[in-house]
């Protein structure tokens, strides 16, 4: 995402960043929060809520994602996956602290 500012005084700012959402509409909603910051003068000042822990997580995303967007064996198998593999190996970390290391780790204890 890519954000050119125009401020109040006349000077630009370019701000850079990635979408947390990986959608169109998830990069608009972005620019659109960062733009706002940006006329209220809080942009870069705001507190950073941390990153939920993916037991967190996963309980929204099988409410919310999962379930309307599946059909009910898939839905089964997410779960089972999520309860079986996923929470006991890494529920309690925060999603920024799980990468690619720490998944593969998980898989080779599975496995």
């Amino acid at each position: 995402m890519d954000v050119d500012f125009k401020h109040p005084d006349g000077r630009r700012e370019r701000i850079r960043r990635v979408s947390p959402v990986q959608t169109r509409r998830g990069a608009e909603d972005y620019e659109r929060q960062i733009r706002n910051a940006l006329l209220a003068g809080t942009f870069g000042r705001e507190e950073v809520a941390p990153a939920p822990t993916l037991a967190e997580f996963a309980d929204e995303f099988l409410s919310k994602y999962v379930k309307t967007n599946n059909k009910p064996s898939e839905v089964a198998s997410k779960e089972m996956t999520i309860r079986v593999h996923l929470k006991p190996a890494m529920g309690s970390k925060r999603l920024d602290q799980i990468g690619p290391r720490e998944v593969e780790a998980t898989r080779r204890k599975d496995g």
